[in-house]
């Protein structure tokens, strides 16, 4: 419902934008959104990058998961884990630079 919405918030918001454009709506917000392989691309992407999180050790994957998929803080993290926000930033970190060498491994697989 939401996203059915949100067309029609944004076909209202176009036809308003501009009023003598002869460009029927329909048309012009045919072009907005993202191609059809750029979906199926899109949709590969974070199935490798949920692969990639799963695949962490713990609490590495926690905090990664805590920390972009729920917003906390560094302080919010470590309050919940029980670690502190120095071992915190280190397991992101070291979080951050496993899922970017499992990624580019994966990126290398599909190319060849």
């Amino acid at each position: 419902r939401r996203d059915s919405r949100q067309a029609l918030l944004s076909t209202d918001r176009m036809a308003r934008s501009r009023p003598d454009d002869p460009t029927p709506v329909a048309e012009r917000l045919a072009f907005t959104g993202p191609s059809p392989e750029s979906s199926v691309l899109q949709a590969e992407e974070r199935r490798q990058l949920h692969e990639a999180v799963h695949a962490l050790k713990e609490p590495g994957r926690t905090i990664v998961r805590l920390h972009y998929d729920d917003g906390l803080t560094y302080d919010e993290i470590a309050a919940r884990t029980g670690l502190s926000k120095t071992g915190v930033k280190r397991h992101l970190s070291a979080s951050r630079l496993a899922l970017a060498a499992r990624l580019g491994r994966m990126g290398d697989r599909h190319d060849a």
